[in-house]
């Protein structure tokens, strides 16, 4: 079962030198067999011929036979290298085929206590002779008679039975209980969508309330009261106005609420004086 007579692959070193791929050189071989093929086999090893079967043309009891050298041609011409490849069958389209199952989220499968796996079937095929059990080699149909005898396989039909009613039995209860579960998703979809909603108008209040209790920009409070100033300024003279115009005999209590109202501006525009001095001194420190 070698084959010898080929140069490069006669050694180590002549297959280094060669500088051929496998694939070449294994085409170079099936081409010489082809357009050389052997005219005698001859059989020497009885092992071997006990293999053959009995129909075979290799089982020649022990005698040289010649092999016919005729092909599906019809002419005594070898067949090419391309026909005694096996014909590989195209891909499969990927878009086709049916979405596999994620292993990983698959739920485990159940741990079924099988019965232990006979070291010998001698109590079963022991009483059997050489020719039955040949038989048994050669028919699908009688093998599986044979094997649907065990009892081993009677116990694994049995436990097979069982699972399969219990799964019957589960998948009864899941469709009975498929309402109040559906009722029961839609309200966790419900109130999911209602933590959201929640969750949303808290982080808005959180910000406002991180805005409010935070420090202030000095610039905005200078602005504001620039502004409060101004407003207080404008309300101690439209008082001041509407004193003069009225007439008013009583001058005390328009004293009294004009300098109260006076003291509010000059309060404000001081805060701001003090407000715009400090951001100098910050500014100057910076530098």
């Amino acid at each position: 079962m070698k084959i010898i007579g080929y140069e490069p692959i006669e050694s180590e070193g002549s297959w280094k030198a060669s500088g051929l791929s496998l694939g070449q050189v294994v085409h170079a071989v099936v081409n010489h067999l082809q357009l050389n093929p052997p005219e005698i086999l001859q059989i020497t090893d009885r092992r071997l011929q006990a293999l053959q079967p009995k129909t075979s043309p290799f089982h020649t009891g022990g005698h040289s036979m010649e092999i016919p050298r005729s092909s599906k041609h019809g002419n005594d011409t070898p067949p090419s290298y391309g026909d005694t490849v096996p014909k590989i069958p195209p891909a499969p389209d990927v878009a086709k085929l049916p979405p596999v199952p994620d292993v990983a989220k698959l739920p485990p499968a159940p741990d079924v206590a099988l019965p232990p796996m006979p070291r010998d079937f001698f109590d079963f095929l022991g009483g059997k002779s050489i020719e039955e059990l040949e038989r048994l080699l050669k028919s699908e149909l009688d093998f599986l008679i044979m094997v649907h005898q065990l009892p081993i396989f009677q116990e694994i039909k049995v436990i097979a039975t069982s699972k399969a009613e219990e799964t019957k039995k589960l998948a009864e209860q899941n469709l009975r209980s498929e309402n109040r579960i559906s009722s029961a998703r839609g309200e966790a979809e419900r109130m999911r969508k209602m933590l959201e909603e929640k969750i949303t108008a808290f982080h808005a209040l959180e910000a406002e309330q991180n805005k409010m209790c935070g420090p202030r920009d000095r610039r905005q409070i200078v602005a504001k009261l620039k502004e409060a100033e101004k407003e207080a300024f404008s309300e101690s003279e439209s008082f001041a106005e509407d004193w003069v115009d009225d007439g008013a005999n009583n001058g005390d209590d328009f004293m009294k609420e004009f300098i109260a109202r006076r003291k509010i501006h000059h309060t404000r525009a001081a805060k701001v004086e003090v407000l715009k001095r400090q951001q100098q001194d910050m500014y100057m420190s910076y530098r």
